[in-house]
């Protein structure tokens, strides 16, 4: 398993298998991972829908919890949103919507 897998499958075990799933939509794969061009250095890229009532303290614990203990794996990088307009900025709510892939629903 490549270091950036390690890093991925440990961020999903944190966030579907632990308290934070009941505030969880979907999980999303985007960036350089999902288009299976990165790097070493490339961290990875998961975008959260989240329910619009989240606390930000679940956010940031979330942010916290899915860093790999091990520093030699890359770090996670969360964006959330509670919408399916990801962001102010157009091009990143089109790349989601183009390269993202779909890890995690909610049924």
């Amino acid at each position: 398993m490549s270091r950036h897998a390690k890093s991925l499958a440990n961020a999903l075990e944190v966030l579907s298998c632990s308290e934070y799933k009941q505030y969880i939509e979907e999980i999303y794969l985007y960036g350089s991972c999902a288009r299976g061009e990165q790097k070493y250095s490339s961290d990875v890229d998961l975008f959260i829908k989240v329910k619009e009532d989240t606390p930000q303290k679940v956010l940031l614990d979330m942010r916290r919890q899915v860093m790999p203990e091990d520093e030699k794996l890359p770090e996670v990088e969360l964006k959330f949103s509670s919408t399916d307009n990801f962001s102010s900025s157009s091009q990143f709510n089109t790349n989601i919507k183009t390269e993202g892939k779909l890890l995690w629903r909610r049924m």
